[in-house]
């Protein structure tokens, strides 16, 4: 268990149990993994950390430092849990000492946890909550990137089109944000439209360009506006080796264009998939042979019955003839 060095010093004077378990304390020591999450929160809240005179104090009380206390010895820790021990701790209540000192510690924390909490932002795009340092807007250009990744159009050849048209024209990112964030607002222009919030139901409002958004709904919306404006330069302004080529069966879904260049510089990725064209399932495993059903039996057959008996031949009768020309034999 973690304490603050300085509070525990003091309650190792008295005890020599751990303030929350009330387990025998072998040794105490610095913990730099807490350490190192409390110098990154100090830094991020700068507000939260303590005063110089109760650091100076605190730092006074340690009798730790940077080195590690042994307590007991680690051979003795089963004769010090049952009661047999002989080191000064006069403690008769039966193992469970005064919890003052734990509540307190306990209730510092999570005072401080409490107003951590209460002190990050949620985020517009998603509502995950973040510091207020790790949000960023759209209308700032302080929070752009200075330069495109190549996964911003889905591929880096139409990025590499965008970042030299931008530069023919002698703007920059942040222009290009700008001219799109007022295409946008304006209604009667089409070619401009921010991504509604990450999981919000189809057909609700687009972003706010002024709100405050993660790094990934941030970067969502940045490159839904760079896509937006490469799909809206004239075609006279690209080469005709970008405006002869024929458009993907998938279009901007592909997902062959991101790790193929061959693929992405052969084929026009900023368009919409064909129509009726939707990307075909994927292959499902073969299923294992199941053996034929079983056939129905035909019915038993029944016993056909023994044909009659013939008649009786007459004492004369006849042999053989016609019809009309019997033979009587003698």
């Amino acid at each position: 268990h973690s304490f603050c060095a300085g509070c525990v010093c003091g309650w190792l004077k008295q005890k020599k149990e751990c303030p929350q378990c009330r387990a025998p304390i072998v040794a105490a020591s610095r913990n730099h993994t807490i350490i190192g999450i409390v110098d990154d929160f100090l830094q991020r809240n700068p507000h939260r950390r303590r005063s110089p005179q109760e650091i100076a104090r605190l730092d006074a009380d340690d009798t730790i430092g940077s080195s590690t206390l042994q307590l007991r010895k680690r051979g003795r820790a089963h004769s010090d849990a049952s009661g047999s021990d002989s080191d000064g701790d006069d403690d008769s209540d039966g193992g469970g000492g005064d919890p003052v000192l734990a509540q307190l510690m306990l209730a510092r924390l999570q005072a401080q946890m409490a107003a951590a909490v209460a002190s990050l932002t949620p985020c517009s795009g998603c509502g995950s909550l973040r510091a207020a340092d790790q949000l960023r807007r759209l209308t700032e250009e302080r929070h752009l990137p200075a330069s495109l990744p190549d996964r911003a159009l889905g591929n880096g050849f139409e990025t590499a089109i965008l970042t030299t048209q931008l530069a023919q024209r002698g703007s920059s990112l942040g222009a290009m944000v700008r001219e799109a964030l007022s295409a946008a607002a304006d209604p009667a222009d089409p070619r401009f439209r921010l991504p509604a919030p990450r999981g919000a139901p189809p057909g609700a409002p687009p972003a706010d360009p002024a709100a405050q958004l993660c790094e990934r709904c941030y970067s969502d919306a940045l490159f839904s506006l760079a896509y937006q404006y490469r799909a809206s330069l004239p075609r006279s302004e690209l080469p005709q080796s970008v405006t002869s080529r024929p458009s993907c069966w998938y279009g901007h879904e592909c997902r062959t264009q991101r790790h193929k260049l061959e693929h992405a510089a052969r084929l026009n990725h900023i368009c919409e998939p064909a129509p009726g064209r939707q990307r075909p399932p994927r292959p499902q495993p073969p299923q294992p042979l199941q053996p034929p059903p079983p056939q129905p039996q035909p019915p038993p057959q029944q016993p056909q019955p023994p044909p009659p008996p013939l008649a009786a031949a007459p004492a004369a009768g006849l042999a053989a003839g016609t019809d009309d020309a019997p033979v009587v034999l003698d």
